[in-house]
């Protein structure tokens, strides 16, 4: 039998505290490239090699096509965030075999108060990158974030390293699918559903 009066104290319990419960709202928009990059820096990269290997479906390529060894940070979106607030960037990034100079992914965060991320915002500290990331295979990335006081908006980066070297063509390439940008702390009461537990 189910008892709806304890669903109801466990959702109190939730509402005052007592269960803290990670937020998973995600703020990017067409993370998941079904069709194009629309919302994206450089929607043209839109490429058809899918993460889970869809049809229909596509990713993103960061081209990096500088001569010196690091990373350019090509692909970028603007979002809405909450200050104060701890959020995880994360996404699945592919290198395609064969490239020279060892390309990897990186990905970073920018802070703005204005919408649009205008300027060069304020760095969340160095970025996150993967040098030794495996090749000819889908890999997740991902880094977590404290939003400053008084900043609004971030900015996503992700990018495209290489090694030492003195080629530039072929240029370095990485392709980032599924990218999500989640708040992960705090309580989500709001969206909490009742739990029923058997008596």
């Amino acid at each position: 039998m189910l008892s709806v009066a304890g669903a109801a104290l466990i959702c109190i319990f939730a509402f005052e505290g007592g269960l803290a419960l990670p937020d998973y709202r995600d703020v990017i928009i067409n993370g998941g490239f079904d069709s194009n990059a629309a919302n994206w820096s450089h929607p043209e990269n839109w490429d058809s090699l899918d993460s889970r290997g869809s049809a229909t479906s596509g990713s993103i390529r960061s081209i990096n096509n500088r001569v010196a060894a690091g990373v350019l940070f090509e692909i970028e979106q603007c979002v809405p965030v909450e200050a104060g607030g701890r959020y995880r960037l994360s996404a699945d990034a592919y290198v395609a075999p064969g490239q020279q100079r060892s390309p990897y992914p990186g990905i970073g965060v920018f802070w703005f108060t204005q919408p649009g991320c205008p300027g060069l915002g304020q760095p969340n500290g160095p970025p996150t990158l993967y040098p030794s990331f495996p090749t000819n295979v889908w890999a997740p990335v991902l880094s977590y974030f404290d939003v400053p006081a008084g900043k609004s908006y971030a900015r996503m980066e992700l990018g495209a390293g290489r090694g030492p070297g003195e080629n530039v063509s072929p240029f370095a390439v990485v392709h980032y699918d599924n990218v999500r940008f989640s708040r992960v702390d705090g309580l989500v009461a709001r969206a909490v559903l009742p739990l029923l537990i058997s008596e």
